[in-house]
């Protein structure tokens, strides 16, 4: 199963994420974003299809320009091992 959430700061910020291990996310995130509110949003049967609905909500959301995500998203799908930090790199060139 994976699972698409978000994070949100009382109508200030928001994420939107994927994971296989909600409580090992949540509590990552815990530690490293201000206040919020962890909800899983959908989950699905496969990494492609969270992936295809983490980019939408993104973008629905525009959470790279006005949340948290340093992303398009997706990224989980097409790279395997997967690292954001090593795909900021690869999508940014920073």
């Amino acid at each position: 199963m994976i699972y698409v959430y978000s994070l949100d700061q009382e109508n200030v910020k928001k994420y939107i994420g994927l994971t296989k291990n909600p409580s090992v996310r949540k509590n990552y995130h815990r530690r490293k974003k201000p206040a919020h509110v962890f909800n899983i949003l959908e989950i699905h049967e496969n990494i492609t299809d969270a992936g295809n609905r983490e980019r939408e909500l993104i973008k629905e959301y525009n959470t790279v320009h006005n949340g948290w995500n340093i992303s398009p998203g997706g990224e989980y799908v097409t790279f395997s091992g997967y690292n954001r930090w090593e795909t900021v790199s690869i999508v940014t060139g920073k």
